[in-house]
């Protein structure tokens, strides 16, 4: 599975090599830095239907590199080429040695001191009426003290290494090349192409000659701003927050790009039908760094959500809560799912029932669930009772006496059943709460409590005890953080939340393999160096919202601790 990541990574960086198109070596700063603000938007032709820009001149970049980039990642990067090399073998076409071109020539920065190329750059695609496929375009500006026209010369010379054919293009002062990526054939006439030209401060890439030539011109903002006057943009833009720091921004117009591209696929009439009902309309995206890494994505629906049952209104009905107030300091990894997403999950699953009497079953078997406000989901580093980590699952409930006598049952018939020796159900006090509990010789035990409006389920005593501290409001994840990364949480409705604390994860999976070592031999399945690319990733926070069609994910992220 880590191969695979690595491996889907880099086919995903060899598509869209922008994303990885970095550099930050201008000097002065930029306070409030806002892509969207940037003229470089002018040149997005007036068929546009999706785009991303992004600005890596600013301090607001120079702290993102300083803080992310690391010898771990470039430990990663050469791993995965490595296993990228080998998955290539047999393959005539490989992306292994662009992907090591642009590590070399500084279009990829893996470390804060890497020499860098590109200092903004703007991704798109458009498609026009009297053309059936769509046309792309990228568009760079280079560094300071930087020929990016040698660094033409040089891509289209490991090319021709890599067996690439591609011809000269010269016209109206505009030197490059041209990639034929597919040729007619007797039963299909479309030819693509991709066409690459530079200049000193400019490499641009484009599938036609007239987009090459017109992304050399200043741009009339044709695009941009039919973009900002249509209406999917407004309302999914109304949505996000301010975006001060931005290092990059993205748009799709869905249902624009759909309306344009039904009528030349090859579908029957009910799969039209089925096209026409996709609920999205329209994608937004935008990164920043402030103290912390923050991202905001954007996805605004339409009326064809309502073909999943109810669920616009299942969103639509999220109550102000606290849902980091659940979880202790201590987590490793903590979920939040409110009430309104354990609706639309049942909205979902109806929906999809088409028997009525299977559906009328489903809808009974689920009205237990109904009174169950919110389910959280902690997990905790292993105490020395066990090598496992610690379990808390807690469900906000009005009828917590029912639930609890329904797991209670559940477990001690399952363990009766499946011959688990265990210490049968007794009783103790743990923060003045009275908790039953069993436990098996291996250290791994089921405690349940009630708590105010809540039920308590975990794996250990140690993990009890943090819930129900979390519960009393001492010693919560809330308070935990800090009030800057937490302010998107304050007085709002978020339909889930997600915090992952990856220092602490690679913690547990140190202890986890140092426990289990006596059964594996010794052999660890998870290496040092994946373990510290594990850290890395430092600690993030994510929350979902929903308002006015508009679902939102906003998400932190805290790198490590260097050193």
């Amino acid at each position: 599975m880590y191969r695979t990541l690595k491996l889907l990574t880099a086919s995903f960086a060899a598509m869209l090599p922008l994303l990885f198109v970095v550099g930050c070596s201008k000097k002065e700063e930029k306070k409030d830095t806002i892509v969207l603000q940037s003229d470089i938007l002018k040149k997005l032709p007036a068929s546009t239907y999706g785009f991303i820009t992004w600005d890596t001149s600013s301090k607001a970049y120079e702290r993102f590199q300083t803080s992310f980039a690391s010898m771990s990642n470039q430990k990663w990067f050469e791993g995965l080429l490595t296993d990228l090399a080998e998955f290539e073998k047999s393959s005539t076409k490989k992306i292994t040695p662009i992907l090591q071109w642009l590590a070399r020539e500084g279009f990829i920065q893996l470390a804060p001191n890497q020499k860098n190329s590109i200092a903004r750059g703007l991704a798109f695609f458009e498609m026009k009426q009297d053309v059936p496929i769509p046309a792309i375009g990228l568009y760079t500006e280079g560094e300071n003290n930087v020929d990016l026209s040698k660094k033409l010369t040089s891509f289209q010379s490991l090319l021709k290494q890599e067996g690439v054919e591609s011809k000269p293009y010269s016209s109206s002062g505009i030197d490059g090349f041209e990639v034929m990526l597919k040729e007619a054939t007797p039963t299909d006439e479309t030819t693509f192409s991709l066409f690459f030209a530079a200049d000193k401060k400019r490499f641009i890439a484009a599938s036609s000659t007239p987009l090459l030539h017109n992304l050399f011109q200043e741009g009339d903002g044709a695009g941009i701003n039919a973009i900002r006057s249509s209406e999917q943009y407004k309302k999914v833009m109304a949505e996000l927050p301010e975006r001060g720091n931005e290092l990059s921004f993205a748009f799709l117009n869905i249902q624009g790009l759909l309306q344009r591209v039904a009528p030349l696929l090859p579908v029957s009439p009910e799969e039209a039908k089925q096209l026409n009902q996709i609920p999205v309309d329209a994608l937004a995206a935008s990164s920043q760094m402030n103290e912390t890494f923050v991202s905001n994505i954007g996805v605004l629906f339409n009326q064809g959500l309502n073909s999943f049952g109810n669920m616009k209104k299942a969103l639509s009905s999220t109550q102000s809560w606290s849902p980091l107030n659940n979880h202790p300091k201590n987590a490793v990894f903590a979920l939040s799912l409110s009430e309104t997403v354990l609706k639309t999950i049942q909205e979902i699953a109806l929906s999809q029932e088409t028997d009525p009497q299977k559906k009328a079953l489903m809808a009974s078997q689920m009205e237990s669930m109904g009174d169950i406000k919110s389910i959280n989901l902690s997990i905790l580093q292993g105490d020395a009772a066990s090598f496992l980590p610690g379990l808390i699952v807690s469900a906000h409930t009005p009828k917590q006496q029912e639930l609890f006598d329904m797991i209670r049952g559940t477990l001690g018939a399952l363990t009766a059943g499946g011959g688990m020796p265990t210490s049968g159900w007794q009783k103790t006090n743990i923060e003045n709460t009275d908790v039953d509990y069993m436990m098996s010789p291996m250290g791994v035990g089921a405690y349940l409590a009630k708590h105010g409006d809540s039920l308590l389920v975990t794996t250990s005593q140690p993990a009890m005890m943090a819930a129900l501290k979390a519960k009393a409001g001492k010693e919560t994840l809330q308070a935990s953080l800090s009030k800057q990364d937490t302010k998107p949480l304050s007085g709002t409705s978020p339909l889930v939340a997600t915090y992952l604390d990856a220092e602490s994860l690679a913690s547990l999976v140190q202890q986890m393999q140092g426990s289990l070592a006596m059964f594996t031999g010794g052999q660890n399945p998870v290496q040092p160096d994946q373990i510290e690319q594990i850290r890395q990733m430092g600690r993030s926070l994510w929350a979902g919202f929903y308002s006015n069609d508009v679902l939102r994910l906003w998400g932190t992220t805290k790198p490590a601790k260097q050193g």
